[in-house]
């Protein structure tokens, strides 16, 4: 008899996924959301094009999305405590290759 189905044992279920979105406001959207996704393609599986995005990390998943006035981001996590440091390490990263033309920094809620 598998052990999932002997009486009183309940086996462990997956987390619950965790997420916010952030919002950068910037009429550069869609270079910064390429810029990013290039910058993690060497370590990570990455899809993306010109207005959206998708980089598959080990802590997590991150949606990008670019608007004419601003990129919108969906950081995903199995694990609530990665999710603080997923979303720190994507407003880094949007910090760097934003450099000195002056991108707002990312405003988080929950989802």
């Amino acid at each position: 008899m598998p052990i999932a189905a002997m009486p009183g044992i309940t086996m462990p279920t997956a987390a619950k996924p965790v997420a916010a979105m952030g919002i950068a406001p910037t009429s550069r959207a869609s270079t910064y959301l390429q810029q990013l996704c290039k910058g993690w393609g060497g370590d990570s599986r990455v899809d993306f094009h010109a207005t959206a995005g998708r980089i598959s990390l080990p802590l997590g998943e991150v949606e990008l999305n670019a608007g004419d006035m601003a990129l919108l981001v969906t950081c995903t996590s199995h694990v609530a405590g990665d999710l603080g440091f997923l979303q720190r390490e994507v407003g880094a990263r949007l910090t760097s290759v934003a450099g000195g033309e002056g991108a707002q920094p990312l405003y988080w809620g929950r989802c």
